[in-house]
């Protein structure tokens, strides 16, 4: 085991929590790297999060509630109390496996350079064996590139981010949330590179209740960061890969609305897609007939 040396900070934001919650605490307890704190911070939950809490007797283990103010800020409350040099933002239905933080750790900190290091994870919808689940994979190198292709290389609880790298890049923006973590790595990979671990660490609980399957607020959150990102170089070297991301956009929220019968929302936002890139529309459709 390595020399735990270096203290990480687990923040796990909650609302309502009290059917996952147990399960996310224990799969920290169980890390084989021990140096940690844990700090839950429950943005105003009604249920019973905060008895199922105390029930884990461990000094690393703080609690904290606070008024309903959205993930983002909850994220920022607990990393602006913590005192890692390293810092994790794990979800409250998610676990990770014994040795994430060891190898998550060793991995930076023999990378000085890199900015976070992230992993796979398991696609899991809490069958026993979690390893028959599907993976997660790096299917690009670029990062730029997935961001114009509004793929964030990794969430909250996959990653683990050196302390003043998080702090310098601005925290979470808390005029979004559900789209909050692809909006930090873009601030974050301005400030340097990212480093990929193949092996899945994590097990990313998938159920119907998941904030990411609020398509009104993956609009809301997707269309502010494109605007808010329209100038930067990074990301949109030029105007055209902007439209193009727009329209990608506006597709995939067309689709969703489709698959919930919303036709009409749904015509919309293909309009709008095809407005910005008509390519775009014309190649989905002969992917689909050429299937």
């Amino acid at each position: 085991m390595m020399n735990e040396n270096i203290l990480v900070s687990i923040i796990v934001p909650v609302y309502n929590g009290e059917k996952y919650i147990a399960d996310t605490i224990q799969s920290v307890i169980d890390q084989t790297y021990k140096n940690w704190e844990l700090i839950i911070v429950d943005d105003g939950s009604t249920d019973n999060t905060a008895d199922v809490v105390k029930q884990f007797n461990d000094s690393r283990i703080s609690y904290i509630k606070k008024n309903n103010t959205g993930v983002s800020d909850t994220r920022n409350v607990g990393a602006m109390i913590s005192k890692g040099e390293i810092l994790c933002f794990l979800d409250a239905d998610d676990i990770w496996l014994p040795e994430n933080l060891e190898k998550k750790v060793k991995k930076l900190i023999t990378e000085p350079q890199y900015v976070l290091v992230y992993s796979s994870m398991f696609l899991w919808d809490e069958r026993s064996d979690y390893k028959t689940c599907k993976t997660t994979k790096n299917f690009l190198e670029n990062d730029w590139e997935k961001f114009r292709r509004l793929m964030v290389p990794t969430i909250p609880s996959s990653a683990i981010i050196k302390r003043d790298y998080f702090f310098e890049a601005g925290m979470f923006d808390t005029n979004i949330s559900t789209s909050a973590d692809f909006d930090l790595t873009i601030r974050l990979r301005e400030l340097g590179e990212f480093i990929y671990m193949e092996e899945p660490l994590v097990l990313y609980r998938c159920h119907p209740s998941q904030m990411h399957n609020n398509i009104a607020l993956y609009k809301h959150d997707m269309i502010y960061i494109l605007k808010k990102y329209k100038s930067n170089t990074n990301l949109f070297p030029t105007r055209h890969e902007w439209r193009n991301s727009y329209s990608l956009l506006n597709y995939f929220i067309a689709v969703e609305f489709i698959r919930q019968k919303k036709f009409n929302k749904g015509l919309m936002h293909l309009i709008i897609s095809f407005f910005y890139n008509p390519l775009l529309i014309f190649t989905k459709i002969y992917r689909k007939i050429i299937k």
